[in-house]
């Protein structure tokens, strides 16, 4: 599962971002599935939550990406818990950010 389709998703349209928030909690399931096979367990927290809803969602998503990088040996993870989501600009700009890191993400774990 790939979220690069979701970089095109406009910043304001709310029933994107709701799928996009299944979508993205339905691939680090998954991820968190493939990494256990491995005999490696990385945190799992509901990332179907908005982070409107939850203030720790953020900083605790980026907290699993820096998991999953280390658990698979990845480098230069980009800081995912730092952005303002209601600045245009920095929503795309996050998008962008995050797909690229679970493109890494999938490349290494052989997912599409």
């Amino acid at each position: 599962m790939n979220l690069g389709l979701f970089n095109y998703s406009r910043f304001d349209d709310e029933e994107a971002w709701k799928e996009f928030l299944l979508v993205h909690e339905t691939i680090h399931q998954t991820v968190g599935v493939k990494i256990g096979t491995t005999g490696n367990v990385i945190p799992n927290y509901p990332l179907g939550i908005d982070p409107e809803d939850d203030s720790d969602w953020l900083i605790t998503h980026n907290q699993i990406h820096e998991a999953i990088h280390n658990k698979l040996g990845l480098t230069g993870i980009p800081d995912l818990s730092d952005v303002d989501l209601d600045d245009e600009n920095a929503y795309y700009d996050w998008m962008q950010n995050h797909s690229q890191a679970h493109d890494l993400i999938n490349q290494k774990l052989g997912l599409p």
